[in-house]
Order: structure tokens, then sequence, then C-alpha cells
């Protein structure tokens, strides 16, 4: 998806007060993308703002993303709550982690 990024995981924020026409179209699309084994994907976290966005769709979005999800029904906690999942969803990430031990055995992780 990314192949240009090297030694970072690249981080996507999706904020919205609104819906979308073509949630089931854009899970699988992103799905699609993110099984690709040929680039670095990316974290999708998203936020929504208000009673009338799709908050289901926004879970599964940030769900097949590997991100976070958030929200504020309210307008007075839309900035505490969007930099608290900034935080989460800035911490460190570790990728392509190998274990081994002084078995004869190695488990190693290498999707990021």
């Amino acid at each position: 998806m990314l192949s240009n990024s090297r030694g970072s995981l690249p981080i996507i924020f999706l904020v919205t007060d609104g819906t979308v026409e073509d949630e089931r179209q854009i899970c699988d699309e992103i799905k699609k993308c993110l099984a690709s084994e040929d680039a670095i994907s990316p974290r999708i976290s998203t936020f929504g703002i208000g009673l009338f966005c799709n908050h289901y769709f926004l879970q599964m979005l940030a769900m097949i993303g590997r991100g976070q999800y958030d929200a504020a029904y309210d307008i007075d906690l839309v900035q505490p709550r969007i930099q608290n999942l900034f935080a989460r969803a800035s911490s460190v990430i570790l990728t392509n982690i190998t274990l081994q031990t002084l078995g004869h055995w190695c488990l190693s992780f290498r999707k990021n």
C-alpha cells in the first residue's frame, strides 16, 4: 500500500461527523489492500463526532486497519477524546518480531 515507507509504520486518521453510502465496499477494498504482501500497510484509526455518523462502520474500519476507534457525542468532549486517540495510535508498535529460545524452535511474526 505504501511502498516507499521505510523504518516507520504509517498511520491514517479518519475523522468524520457524517455517513457514507458504500461502507461494505470500502471495507472490502481496505481488506484487499491490506492483504497485499508487497508493501507496508498503514494503521487506520477512526474518530466519529456526534450521533449521526456511522459508528459501527468506523469501528469496523479501525478493526480491519488494525488501528484505534473512538468517538465523541458531545462537542465538549471532542478535543480530549481525539487527543487520547492520537496518543494511543502513536504509541510504539513493534513489527517483524522474531522470538528465539534456547530450544530448537523459533517464533516469527512478519505481517505488519
